[in-house]
């Protein structure tokens, strides 16, 4: 007891000593969550130019367990993708399974696929950026959310600003599917102060969601967080993720984790023409 009455008195005088020390210190300088979001924007509709102008590519590990009503794994797929970004569209073709090289007939399928898609693509003539990130952040998204910049903070030793957003209303009336889990998800997001790219992403399923009243199913919980870092030529890519998944699709239950890491990332090789060779003289 008499060495408890001893530093007690300490104890007191230190904490008021740094209160008062810290009570003049003025606050950080930070902007608003809104001009953030908005210089956000912006940035991904000025990144559709940066993956238009040349192709890219990559390597892509995706692994997927499903688990069972004790949380042990019931089955585990691994997958290696090696993916070709082409005007922002990615073309992912799979070489490894369960970190196993495919077989010649099964890379032959792949590649026919892969092919395919390419075919579709060139057909189509699409020639603007249909990137995930660009159809899905903008304006009428982070409308739905009530945004607040808590401070700065370093991202793979880049600074950023981390910007914490929660729904602004639940559930209302005939929305969709996807309506339904955005306005019940929140989180934060870190935000490169440097090039207003989505440097890290969390977040949070806040509560449970039923479809079509619980008939075609439920989501019980949601979590994902998602890294993201500047690679060749200034593009910004999906370092690594993880997600956590629980809830039912009509009678099956779901309980899934995932985690996806990108390796590689540059320029795609160009295809060499062949020369031709000169006359004999």
């Amino acid at each position: 007891m008499n060495l408890l009455t001893r530093i007690l008195p300490i104890l007191l005088l230190t904490v008021a000593t740094a209160e008062w020390a810290t009570a003049g210190a003025p606050r950080e300088n930070l902007p608003s969550a809104e001009w953030v979001v908005s210089n956000l924007v912006r940035r991904v509709e000025f990144s559709s130019k940066l993956t238009g102008a040349k192709p890219y590519r990559y390597t892509r590990e995706t692994v997927i367990e499903e688990l069972d009503g004790k949380g042990e794994v019931k089955s585990r797929k691994a997958k290696t993708h090696e993916v070709t970004l082409i005007s922002g569209i990615p073309f992912p073709r799979l070489t490894h399974q369960d970190g196993k090289p495919l077989s010649l007939e099964a890379a032959r399928k792949a590649g026919d696929k892969d092919q395919k898609t390419r075919n579709e693509f060139v057909k189509k003539k699409t020639v603007q950026r249909v990137d995930r990130l660009q159809t899905f952040l903008n304006q009428d998204l982070f409308s739905r959310y009530a945004l607040t910049t808590v401070r700065r903070e370093l991202v793979n030793g880049r600074s950023a600003y981390v910007v914490n957003y929660r729904p602004k209303s639940q559930d209302q009336g005939d929305e969709s599917m996807l309506d339904r889990v955005m306005n019940n998800i929140s989180g934060t997001l870190w935000v490169d102060e440097a090039d207003f790219e989505i440097a890290r992403v969390t977040m949070v399923l806040g509560k449970r969601v039923t479809f079509w009243g619980g008939l075609a199913g439920v989501l019980d919980r949601l979590q994902m967080t998602l890294d993201r870092a500047p690679g060749t030529d200034g593009v910004w890519f999906n370092r690594s993720g993880w997600l956590v998944m629980e809830g039912r699709k009509l009678l099956e239950k779901i309980k899934l984790k995932a985690w996806e890491e990108t390796k590689d990332f540059g320029p795609a090789p160009v295809p060499q023409q062949a020369t031709p060779t000169p006359a004999q003289k």
